[in-house]
C-alpha cells in the first residue's frame, strides 16, 4: 500500500513537471491534430508558454478559424534569438473573437512574439490590443500579412488596432480594417509600419489616428490609406508628436475636412516628416492642414509630395487669419511672405518643392490600383534627403 502510494506521488509530480516544462522548438496549434507537440487551442497553447521558453518557438498555425479571443502574457525567457512565432502557412488562420471586446491582446512587458498569415475578427472594440503602460512596455514584436477587421464605424471607441504604450513594433504587410480610429496610437516609439492598408470602410474619423501625446521616431513607409468618412481624417498627427516619418505612402479619401492632418500640439523642438506621398481627396476638402498655433506652425517638415483635390482647395492652416485654405500655388506664395511662421527648431521646408496635379494612379477609385502610369507627374519628382528628427 505504501508503495502504490509512492508510486502515484512521482506519477504527479512527473505530469506536474511535464505541463510546467519550458517549451523549445516547432509545436502546432490544430483543433483536429494529436500529440505532446500539439495544441488544439490558442488558449492551450498560451497557457503552456506560462512557463516560459528556453530556446526559440515556433507554432505552426492551422488554416482553419479559431473561436476564440485570445490573450498573450509577457512569456519568460523570450530574447532577440528565443522569439516566438505564432504562423500559418499557405491560407490563413482566424481568430474569431465571438463578438467579444477584443480580438488579440498582448498584455504589459511582452516581447520578441511574432504573427504572421493571420486574421482577426468578429470583436466589438479592438482587434489588436497593446495594453502596455510607461514603465511596462511591450517591445520588439512584428506582425507579418496579418489583417485586423473591424466593423465599419464611426465609434472612436472601434478600433482594428489599439497601440498602448510599445516600442520597436514591426508591421509588415499588414491591414486595418474599419473602426472610428483604424489604427490608434499612443506613446508608441520607434515602430515601423511598411507597405500596409488602412482602410476605413467608409466611416472611419481618423483612419492613422496618432492622437495621444509622445509619438516618436515612428516610420509610416509605403502604406496605403482610404475611405475614411464624409468629415474625416487618413492621417490624423495630433498632440505632442515628433520625429515621426512619412515617407512614400498614399491616401486617398473623400471628405469635407482633409486627407492629412500634420499638427503636433506642442513645442517640440524635433520635426515630423512628411515626404514623397500622394493625397487625392475627392470630397469637398483639401489634401493637407498644417498645424498652427500661436503664430507660427507646428514643429514639422513637408515637401516633394503630389496633392490632387479636383473639388477643394489643395492646402489648409489651421487657425490661420490672412490665410486659411487655397492652391499649393498660393500657399507657397504666402508661406515666403511670411518667414515668421517657421518656428525655430521647425522643418523649414513646407511643400515648396511639392505639386498639385492628378497623380496618374492606374485607378484612384474602387477597386484601387496605386501603381503609377507611365505618364505620371510624381515620376522622378521625389526626394532622397529627409528630415528624420530626433532620435530617442
Amino acid at each position: 500500500m505504501k508503495a502504490r502510494f509512492l508510486l502515484c506521488t512521482l506519477l504527479v509530480l512527473t505530469l506536474a513537471c511535464v505541463s510546467s516544462a519550458q517549451l523549445s522548438g516547432a509545436y502546432t496549434i490544430d483543433p483536429a491534430g494529436s500529440g505532446p507537440t500539439n495544441f488544439t487551442t490558442f488558449a492551450a497553447a498560451t497557457t503552456a508558454l506560462g512557463a516560459g521558453v528556453s530556446g526559440w518557438v515556433v507554432f505552426t498555425v492551422a488554416s482553419t478559424t479559431f473561436t476564440e479571443a485570445v490573450v498573450i502574457n509577457p512569456v519568460t525567457g523570450t530574447s532577440a534569438t528565443n522569439t516566438v512565432t505564432f504562423k500559418a502557412v499557405g491560407t490563413p488562420a482566424v481568430i474569431d473573437a465571438n463578438a467579444g471586446q477584443f480580438g488579440l491582446t498582448l498584455n504589459t512587458t511582452c516581447s520578441y512574439l511574432i504573427f504572421e498569415n493571420l486574421v482577426v475578427q468578429n470583436f466589438t472594440k479592438y482587434g489588436l490590443n497593446i495594453a502596455g503602460g510607461y514603465s511596462t512596455r511591450a517591445t520588439f514584436c512584428t506582425f507579418k500579412k496579418c489583417k485586423f477587421d473591424a466593423p465599419a464605424s464611426s465609434s472612436s471607441t472601434v478600433r482594428a488596432a489599439h497601440l498602448y504604450y510599445p516600442n520597436d513594433f514591426t508591421f509588415e504587410d499588414c491591414v486595418f480594417a474599419g473602426g472610428g480610429r483604424a489604427f490608434y496610437t499612443q506613446q508608441i516609439n520607434r515602430c515601423f509600419m511598411k507597405r500596409c492598408e488602412f482602410d476605413g470602410k467608409g466611416m472611419s474619423s481618423q483612419i492613422v489616428s496618432l492622437w495621444n501625446s509622445n509619438d516618436s521616431n515612428n516610420l509610416y513607409e509605403n502604406c496605403f490609406l482610404h475611405d475614411c468618412g464624409a468629415s474625416g481624417y487618413g492621417f490624423y498627427v495630433n498632440y505632442s508628436q515628433y520625429g515621426n516619418m512619412f515617407w512614400h505612402n498614399t491616401v486617398i479619401v473623400k471628405t469635407s475636412a482633409v486627407g492629412v492632418f500634420l499638427g503636433s500640439c506642442c513645442a517640440w523642438s524635433r520635426a515630423n516628416s512628411f515626404r514623397n506621398n500622394i493625397v487625392i481627396n475627392h470630397g469637398t476638402g483639401g489634401c493637407i492642414r498644417y498645424g498652427h498655433r500661436s503664430g507660427t506652425l507646428d514643429y514639422n517638415d513637408a515637401d516633394h509630395n503630389c496633392y490632387y483635390a479636383p473639388n477643394g482647395m489643395v492646402c489648409e492652416l489651421e487657425g490661420g487669419s490672412t490665410f486659411t485654405k487655397g492652391t499649393l500655388a498660393q500657399w507657397n506664395t504666402y508661406f515666403a511672405a511670411n518667414p515668421s511662421l517657421i518656428p525655430a527648431g521647425g522643418g523649414t521646408t513646407w511643400d515648396q518643392n511639392s505639386i498639385e496635379a492628378d497623380p496618374g494612379l492606374v485607378s484612384m477609385t474602387p477597386a484601387y490600383d496605386i501603381h503609377l502610369k507611365s505618364t505620371s507627374p510624381c515620376h522622378g519628382a521625389g526626394t532622397t534627403t529627409y528630415i528624420a528628427g530626433a532620435r530617442i
